[in-house]
């Protein structure tokens, strides 16, 4: 590689973090003569940090480099030595023409919970809470914009613990079965919506809609509709995130194209992304009891207030609209509606052993006939009438089937 510095230039800087985290020893290298871009070299010490870069040269004010212009270690850079690419195609430079080239790194401090993301340019911004009166409050959130929540990766158990096999018939996909997520991931917090998926088909024609007259209903789509078919040569996990042109994956792969980094990857979420974020920081793997007995004389007025506060169930079903977002609380990561409102898609296919949805990042089996569809599973043991609600089974469906009630919800994998 040829050098376009002879000097290492370091910068350190420290946030409180939930661990202290440094960044130094910075070197900087053209990627010459294959790739005009630069590889940024630095040493983070401390835990893992996003990093920020600050470039500086001949005939330009100091700026920071944008995010849609980096790939590789930037995001979720973990102690030791990390590299990073700017890629100067992507930032209109020509490298031939960059004078006395400087560039510091420092830790970066944002906070990145949730991520908004502008349909109508395709830009997007961070926030760190759920603002006042929640997201649709601001109509935007639904119509326009999508709103996503940063997933923490780790290892969890997923299917039912074992706490309640005393209680509930435990078989299949539902066996407790340990998953290990290596990448954060960002999930819309509410089903895409149908204001939102015509929203997007529209900027490929650039006639953009009237969206008044839309419901805060989520969108109905097939599974080819949203990903693509076997027969289009669309086969997850073989084909991994390949997608057919034109469908709603796509057309927003498109809106997003310039503006997020290129290591991201939008998609449907797997099935275990899906459940892991649905069962977020509840204990027992979000396996809800409302107790008591269908048969006690003041049952729904003891028993049901909290599945009332968190699902749409067989008790509350007629309150309001059947396909309405964002009628009850989120979950403790701030998920809306993964329980009881619908079903939605996942990427994988169908099969009910756990061992396929076991282990590190799983993609399920490589073939299958149905694929899955993600949703609550209501439990009643015929022996005390308790009312049992998990995320933890799975529904499988023709990828062809147009139920109304089947929606989905849009995954960004950082990595």
């Amino acid at each position: 590689m040829k050098k376009i510095l002879t000097t290492v230039i370091a910068s350190v800087a420290s946030v409180v973090l939930a661990e202290v985290a440094t960044v130094s020893d910075v070197e900087v290298r053209q990627l010459w003569p294959w790739s005009g871009d630069i590889d940024i070299g630095f040493t983070v010490e401390g835990g893992n940090t996003a990093v920020k870069f600050t470039a500086k040269y001949d005939g330009a004010e100091e700026f920071v480099i944008p995010e849609n212009q980096l790939s590789g270690d930037f995001f979720d850079a973990a102690p030791g030595r990390r590299h990073a690419r700017w890629s100067l195609a992507r930032a209109g430079l020509d490298s031939q023409k960059l004078k006395n080239l400087r560039i510091t790194a420092s830790v970066d401090d944002t906070d990145r919970t949730y991520l908004i993301l502008d349909l109508r340019d395709g830009s997007y911004r961070y926030a760190a809470a759920e603002p006042e009166g929640g997201w649709i409050a601001d109509e935007a959130n639904w119509k326009t914009n999508i709103v996503f929540r940063r997933v923490p990766k780790g290892t969890r158990k997923l299917g039912i613990a074992k706490e309640f096999k005393s209680v509930m018939t435990i078989s299949g996909y539902a066996a407790e079965h340990e998953v290990t997520l290596t990448s954060d991931f960002y999930l819309s917090v509410f089903m895409t919506t149908g204001a939102q998926r015509t929203f997007i088909a529209s900027r490929m024609t650039g006639n953009l809609p009237n969206l008044s007259g839309f419901a805060k209903s989520f969108d109905s789509r097939t599974y080819h509709q949203v990903r693509g078919s076997v027969a289009d040569g669309i086969n997850w996990p073989n084909t991994r995130h390949d997608v057919k042109p034109g469908t709603v994956i796509d057309n927003l792969r498109t809106v997003v194209k310039s503006t997020f980094p290129p290591e991201w990857i939008v998609d449907l979420p797997t099935s275990c992304q899906w459940e892991y974020a649905a069962k977020a920081t509840t204990p027992f793997d979000q396996l809800l009891s409302v107790g008591g007995k269908l048969t006690d004389e003041n049952f729904y007025e003891n028993y049901t207030n909290l599945l009332d506060d968190v699902a749409i169930w067989f008790h509350n079903v007629g309150d309001g609209s059947r396909s309405e977002i964002c009628r009850k609380l989120p979950n403790g990561w701030g998920f809306y509606d993964m329980i009881g409102l619908g079903f939605e898609w996942v990427t994988d296919w169908s099969n009910n052993s756990p061992s396929f949805y076991s282990g590190i990042d799983p993609v399920g089996p490589d073939s299958g006939i149905k694929r899955i569809r993600r949703s609550v599973y209501t439990y009643k043991p015929s022996t005390d009438n308790l009312i049992y609600y998990t995320t933890a089974y799975t529904g499988e469906y023709d990828p062809t089937d147009e139920s109304k009630n089947c929606g989905y919800r849009i995954c960004i994998n950082l990595k």
